[in-house]
């Protein structure tokens, strides 16, 4: 898997975790009761630790339908009528997720850590006598635990969170020097 940002590449070596990303097929997700049914792309994801007695953590990750990408553009004057042996140049194919992006919504979840089900469900919004919030929650705490169990030490993930949220907001350091300015600190 591809990182979009250095500074999250550095920090991924100095906490041992590596990334693997398999495509596992297009599916429909159900969405639940009244919600409409998903259509996406599913991956599965391995992250690994080189700590001794760490745990991989394998899961599925999903993208939309709207990140395909072709393997290359059409020109203006295509027609797949005329030319059909052309048509899968063009055709959009699924994107791998960045490790950027899996981490963001696996730390995004595991902020879990630490709050009761009452204060996630007024932080994100959901009413605490649902049942459906209540199974969210579970889940974030599973992938709380399961992140815990990669045995990476505390300030690592913090390094490794900045890095992910200056990735999500274009942040990128100048140089090498702001890059080692940004671990010292």
């Amino acid at each position: 898997m591809q990182t979009e940002s250095k500074h999250l590449e550095h920090a991924l070596g100095r906490a041992g975790l590596r990334f693997a990303c398999t495509y596992a097929g297009e599916r429909i997700r159900d969405a639940g009761k009244g919600e409409r049914a998903w259509e996406c792309d599913a991956w599965t994801v391995r992250i690994d630790s080189n700590v001794k007695g760490a745990e991989p953590y394998v899961f599925e990750f999903f993208t939309g339908l709207g990140l395909r990408r072709p393997r290359m553009n059409p020109p203006k004057w295509f027609n797949p009528r005329v030319d059909s042996d052309a048509l899968g140049r063009y055709t959009p194919r699924p994107v791998a997720p960045t490790v950027d992006t899996v981490l963001y919504s696996l730390l995004l979840d595991s902020s879990v850590q630490g709050k009761t089900f009452s204060d996630w469900c007024a932080e994100y919004g959901y009413d605490d006598d649902s049942i459906r919030a209540l199974e969210l929650y579970r889940q974030c705490c599973d992938i709380s635990a399961r992140l815990r169990k990669l045995r990476v030490e505390a300030g690592l993930w913090e390094e490794i969170w900045r890095a992910v949220e200056d990735s999500a907001n274009g942040v990128q350091p100048d140089d090498e020097n702001q890059l080692q300015l940004d671990l010292e600190e």
